[in-house]
């Protein structure tokens, strides 16, 4: 989302009547995440059915892998320096893999396979 005003008209109908509201979304100040996700991360092999290896240059504190759902599944601790993550336990599916590092946050989907 780029700095600026938008502004849309929403409208809800109900028993034949409608409403109108103005939603104005204002965009003060840009967040920096496009530079993060810019940076060297790799993860292989996608799709995964064991070891998913994450190849990244970014200091890595820990991980989150979110399902399909939103719903958080498992919480990795990555600050030794670990770069592989045994995704046995899964159930095949969509994943977001989730780091968190000194830089920021990084988003990262992934398949694990049967």
């Amino acid at each position: 989302i780029e700095k600026g005003r938008t502004e849309w008209v929403v409208s809800a109908t109900q028993k034949g009547r409608t409403e109108y509201t103005k939603v104005i979304l204002a965009v003060t100040d840009e967040v920096g995440l496009t530079d993060i996700t810019d940076m060297q991360l790799t993860l292989y092999p996608v799709p995964v059915r064991q070891m998913l290896h994450i190849k990244t240059s970014l200091q890595v504190r820990y991980a989150e892998i979110i399902s399909s759902y939103g719903v958080r599944v498992s919480t990795i601790d990555l600050t030794g320096g670990h770069r592989s993550v045994d995704m046995a336990g899964l159930a095949p599916g969509s994943y977001i893999l989730r780091l968190y590092t000194a830089e920021g946050v990084v988003n990262r989907s992934f398949i694990k396979a049967e």
